[in-house]
């Protein structure tokens, strides 16, 4: 799980265009829930914290 997530979050960090794209779009709850989670998750993590959205 740990190298499911640094890919992930490495992934995010080179294409931060992704994360725009998908608020941009309308999500459905869950769509949402798994966006905070994953916000979450960068905001704590001091390598990936430099991601805005």
């Amino acid at each position: 799980v740990g190298q499911i997530r640094e890919l992930f979050l490495r992934s995010l960090k080179e294409h931060p265009e992704v994360l725009k794209k998908i608020e941009a779009e309308e999500p459905d709850e869950k769509t949402k829930a798994l966006i905070r989670l994953i916000f979450d998750e960068i905001q704590n993590d001091p390598e990936y914290s430099a991601i805005n959205h």
